[in-house]
């Protein structure tokens, strides 16, 4: 969906390929952060809710981008 052809734009030349574009299935960790990541079992549900937060407040003429996502 669109959300991971923005990931792979944005991390093409950063991640291995075999990532990029891709949704993880192993825990990662943010060095220096207080909080960890979302757990690789949730991270599609956290993306699905993060889909519906765009298409319920995103203004008007951004339908056509999202109608994809």
């Amino acid at each position: 969906g669109f959300i991971l052809k923005i990931h792979k734009i944005l991390t093409t030349g950063i991640l291995k390929e075999e990532f990029s574009g891709k949704i993880r299935k192993v825990q990662v960790m943010i060095s220096g952060a207080e909080d960890l990541p979302p757990k690789p079992q949730f991270v599609e549900k956290e993306l699905d809710g993060l889909r519906k937060d765009i298409r319920s407040g995103i203004g008007r003429g951004s339908e056509t981008a999202l109608s994809e996502a």
